[in-house]
C-alpha cells in the first residue's frame, strides 16, 4: 500500500490560509502555491488541523468585515454602513427594489388568494389541466385588477 506524500509544505499551507483570510479563493490559493484545488481539498482530507484552520480562515474576512460595518454603524456620522447593513442581511424589508418589482411576502399572499380561488370555483377538480387554466385565468385577472389600482 503506497500512500502518497501531500505537496503541500506547512510554508505552502500558511500560505494558503494567508490567501483565504484576506478574501481570496481556494482556486486563487491553489494558482499562487501552483497547485489544484484537488490538492487542497486532499490535504484538508488527510489534516484535520489543516482543514480546521481551512474552514476558520473562509469566514475570517466575512467576520471581519461584518465587525467594521458594525463599528461604522456605532459612529452616527456613519449612517450609509447602517443602511448597507440592514439592506443586504434583511433584503425583504430594506432592499432597494425597482417600482415593477414585488417583495416576496407580497407574492406568497398573490399565490394563496388564487389557489383560494380556484379552489373555491373548481372545489372537486382533479384534473390537473382544469385547474391550470382556472389558476392562469384568476392569474390574468389579478394582473389586470393590480395594474389597474396601480393607474389609479
Amino acid at each position: 500500500m503506497s500512500t502518497r506524500r501531500s505537496i503541500l509544505d506547512e510554508i505552502k499551507k500558511r500560505d494558503i490560509c494567508l490567501i483565504l483570510s484576506l478574501g481570496g479563493t481556494r482556486q486563487m490559493a491553489a494558482h499562487y502555491i501552483g497547485c489544484t484545488v484537488r490538492t487542497i481539498r486532499n490535504a484538508a482530507k488527510s489534516d484535520l488541523a489543516f482543514a480546521d484552520k481551512l474552514a476558520k480562515t473562509e469566514i475570517s474576512p466575512e467576520v471581519k468585515f461584518l465587525k467594521n460595518i458594525i463599528d461604522a454603524t456605532n459612529d452616527s456620522k456613519n449612517w450609509r454602513a447602517a443602511t448597507w447593513a440592514l439592506e443586504r442581511m434583511y433584503p425583504e424589508r430594506y432592499a432597494r427594489r425597482r417600482p415593477e418589482t414585488i417583495p416576496v411576502a407580497q407574492l406568497r399572499d398573490v399565490v394563496d388568494y388564487l389557489v383560494k380561488m380556484a379552489m373555491e370555483q373548481a372545489p372537486d377538480t382533479q384534473d390537473p389541466k382544469t385547474l391550470r387554466a382556472t389558476l392562469k385565468t384568476l392569474a390574468h385577472q389579478s394582473l389586470a385588477r393590480s395594474a389597474s389600482k396601480n393607474n389609479r
